[in-house]
């Protein structure tokens, strides 16, 4: 026979799990260091990407339509704010993304540490209803019965 009281609890949770499962289903098996790390990596990827895509759009612009006579001192100026200024968008864009991929982790862990009190409430429930169904026969009974 099914208990009300496990009903609900087990209709929480499905509804729980719908609505946090993308929170904690990225965070369940990984370390935090592993998983900050990992956006880490990625961000660098990216951040060079749209670093040489804005840079090489700038540099097209310019040398298109605004610098006619180009001489060693400017090449050379261009190339350090370049490295600067790559270096400067790199740190930034990484430090950002990580801070968010910490805020993410820790969301999901609260998350995930949610759904693990459920399941053990969960599981007390039916360790109660189990013992409340398995009869108990006293010492009288037993008794009576030899």
């Amino acid at each position: 026979m099914l208990s009300e009281k496990r009903v609900i609890k087990m209709t929480r949770m499905a509804m729980d799990e719908k609505n946090d499962a993308r929170y904690y289903y990225p965070v369940a098996n990984i370390s935090k260091k592993d998983y900050v790390g990992a956006y880490g990596v990625v961000a660098f990827i990216i951040g060079t990407i749209t670093y040489a895509a804005i840079f090489l759009g700038v540099m097209a612009v310019l040398f298109n339509s605004v610098i006619v006579n180009i001489d060693e001192t400017l090449v050379l100026l261009i190339g350090v704010l370049a490295v600067l200024g790559y270096l400067f968008h790199l740190f930034l864009y990484i430090f950002f993304t990580r801070r968010r991929a910490a805020r993410r982790y820790k969301v999901g862990r609260e998350a995930l540490e949610r759904r693990m009190k459920s399941i053990r409430e969960l599981e007390e429930i039916y360790v109660e209803e189990e013992e409340n169904r398995s009869p108990t026969i006293s010492m009288q009974d037993m008794e009576d019965l030899i």
